[in-house]
């Protein structure tokens, strides 16, 4: 979003793709590629991933009629995304979360 600080940015996505509402991280916690369908081409593109810490999740959203949330263990949502970079980083998270459970 151009304008926007990356996390204000994140911040956005997640409310308007998701309805959360929570803290977002200062810093990125990982990237991945991926390749974005446009009209007429793909774009290779970088997304950078912030943490955030949810309060709470709105019972409708900007685009809750084209997309449905739901709540799984880190593990889980590792298995259930398609792009490999942030099957990556979602698995990357578990480590780092396990580790700090220690």
């Amino acid at each position: 979003m151009k304008g926007k600080k990356d996390r204000v940015a994140a911040a956005i996505e997640a409310n308007e793709e998701a309805g959360l509402i929570g803290e977002v991280g200062k810093k990125p916690v990982g990237s991945f590629l991926y390749w974005k369908r446009r009209e007429g081409f793909l774009d290779l593109i970088r997304v950078e991933v912030y943490r955030m810490d949810v309060v709470s999740q709105l019972p409708t959203w900007k685009e809750s009629a084209a997309r449905e949330a739901a709540w799984f263990p880190v593990r889980t949502a590792a298995t259930l995304v398609d792009e490999q970079g942030l099957t990556a980083l979602i698995s990357k998270l578990e480590t780092a979360e396990h580790m700090a459970e220690k």
